[in-house]
């Protein structure tokens, strides 16, 4: 992935949700410490799976980047979720309509965000 894939991502999430660049941005002017201001960002809006946390200090030694590490952890979540709707996709009814629609309204507002594109798409082409 390029670097633009980063930027790319600043755009989408707040309308989902989850606190992107403005937040941020709102953080950091409006606080008297700029570094816990960082901190709490990341810890509020970290990957939630403990047993990645303990890794992050062992990636720093071998010289990874955080973003590198997250940009694998969203491939890796994304194939898995690209292969979840296609499931969903094979099945029969009313409930597989619901579901996948469902999915289409939830995640369409994060078809700008260049990574989560194909998510979005599989869904189209199933729908």
């Amino acid at each position: 992935m390029s670097g633009s894939a980063g930027h790319s991502s600043a755009f989408g999430i707040e309308e989902i949700g989850i606190p992107g660049k403005d937040f941020l941005r709102d953080a950091l002017t409006n606080c008297s410490d700029p570094t816990k201001a960082i901190e709490e960002f990341q810890a509020e809006n970290e990957i939630l799976l403990p047993s990645l946390r303990p890794m992050l200090p062992l990636l720093d030694l071998h010289g990874t980047r955080r973003l590198d590490f997250h940009l694998s952890v969203m491939e890796e979540l994304r194939e898995k979720l690209i292969l979840k709707i296609k499931e969903i996709g094979t099945q029969d009814g009313r409930e597989k309509d619901k579901k996948l629609k469902e999915l289409l309204h939830k995640s369409f507002p994060v078809i700008k965000i260049k990574p989560l594109r194909p998510v979005v798409c599989s869904n189209l082409i199933l729908t």
